[in-house]
């Protein structure tokens, strides 16, 4: 799904306006509850593009739910990448791609 096709509708709607504030704000306050609300509201809408992102989200509601209400970071993971990227390059003596530009400054 496109930005435009969310910019095309807001700037003729109020109704798409009201929706894009309304998702913005359940994303701010990681709302379950706003959350089952725009759903339906946006599924009411008969606006396509807030149809289709609202089937989207149902399709796999587990994942949206839990993206809102769990605290999640992509720090610990890429720590290890980063670690196993530094243990292949001391194996093959050869730094990879990201890697190579902070070796060489470092040296």
């Amino acid at each position: 799904m496109r930005f435009r096709a969310f910019s095309k509708v807001t700037s003729v709607s109020p109704l798409g306006t009201n929706c894009c504030k309304r998702f913005r704000r359940l994303i701010a306050r990681r709302s379950v509850r706003d959350l089952d609300q725009w759903l339906e509201d946006a599924e009411a809408s008969d606006l396509r593009p807030f149809v289709s992102l609202s089937h989207r989200i149902q399709a796999d509601r587990a994942a949206v739910v839990n993206g809102l209400t769990l605290a999640w970071s992509t720090g610990p993971v890429e720590g290890t990448v980063t670690k196993l990227k530094l243990l292949k390059s001391k194996v093959t003596d050869v730094p990879p791609p990201g890697l190579r530009r902070r070796t060489i400054s470092a040296a």
